[in-house]
């Protein structure tokens, strides 16, 4: 008998057991760890995903929920505006979801370090404070 998946030899107690046979059908132990590890991947991924997505929204809704200048309420175009700048060097500094964890320490601490704008009033802000030079713009 073969591996379904590779056609290797399953040679009982080496590559495959029979007590696998419920659950693998005759794939050899190679292939069930690299379908399993593909299959954990995309999980590992989803998860962290959502994680990431529930920080950021704990951050917003902390933070009022809506834009700080123009009240604009849509949390898919909402950001967190780092108040004294800096926070593309922040950001670039660790991993997205250790990066939304120290936001949101930092604002039950009351820091008010951060504030929550709009895309659009977050693009203004930064040009007019200078952080963008005109290269990086597009209507520039």
């Amino acid at each position: 008998m073969n591996c379904r998946n590779c056609g290797t030899e399953l040679v009982e107690g080496v590559n495959w057991w029979p007590s696998h046979k419920a659950t693998r059908k005759y794939v050899c132990n190679g292939c069930f760890l690299e379908l399993n590890r593909v299959k954990h991947r995309r999980v590992d991924a989803l998860s962290k995903q959502r994680k990431v997505a529930q920080a950021r929204l704990e951050c917003m809704t902390l933070l009022g929920g809506q834009c700080a200048k123009c009240g604009f309420s849509d949390t898919r175009a909402l950001c967190i505006d780092h108040v004294d700048g800096g926070g593309r060097r922040e950001r670039r500094r660790t991993n997205t979801l250790t990066y939304f964890k120290g936001i949101l320490e930092s604002i039950k601490s009351k820091d008010n370090k951060y504030q929550c704008l709009c895309a659009n009033c977050n693009v203004i802000k930064a040009v007019e404070r200078r952080e963008y030079t005109p290269h990086q713009l597009y209507w520039e």
